[in-house]
């Protein structure tokens, strides 16, 4: 399993000797997106950001595919012109860095390295093609880092005048009753 994994990655790694392989590949990197959310006022109720978004999938003809998914920071900040107590409504928990020590092959010195965070969400996959109407995941991985969260109860009530004022259709009923 190592190995048809590393043949799979392995457009991703740049390997020229096994890229005859694929018949597909495709990789995506947006630096940030941002989205705000502004009522009638107009007030913007929240800004959500996300950065370093990347995608790559890949189609084998050896009947697996490959797909990662990766959003290295994400946060929603309180969009009032005064924010409450809690003007970060929801980030990544701050980590300790981590360093490994690494010997220089050519010198034998030790020296520090500082490992990249995590990214907060990543999605990987590795499919095999089955039986028809099977689908077969060879490999599934979902890693969610630990986020802090902290909303004011006054953000929820705007959030639900908001939501009562882009009743689209009467026939669906009031979140809050006005």
């Amino acid at each position: 399993m190592p190995s048809e994994l590393a043949l799979c990655f392995a457009k991703v790694l740049d390997d020229s000797d096994v890229a005859d392989l694929y018949s597909h590949s495709l990789e995506v990197s947006i630096p940030a997106v941002g989205l705000s959310l502004i009522d009638g006022t107009p007030n913007e109720l929240f800004r959500f950001s996300l950065n370093e978004i990347k995608l790559e999938a890949t189609a084998c003809r050896s009947g697996k595919d490959t797909f990662s998914f990766s959003i290295d920071r994400m946060q929603i900040d309180d969009g009032a012109a005064t924010p409450s107590i809690f003007p970060v409504l929801m980030y990544a928990t701050p980590q300790k860095p981590i360093t490994e020590v690494v010997v220089d092959k050519k010198t034998g010195k030790e020296r520090t390295k500082t490992l990249p965070f995590p990214p907060v969400i990543q999605l990987s996959a590795i499919r095999r093609s089955a039986s028809p109407g099977v689908t077969h995941f060879q490999w599934l991985s979902v890693l969610i880092q630990e986020l802090d969260i902290a909303i004011p109860q006054e953000w929820f009530f705007k959030l639900f005048e908001f939501l009562n004022e882009i009743n689209l259709d009467a026939g669906y009923a009031r979140l809050l009753p006005i």
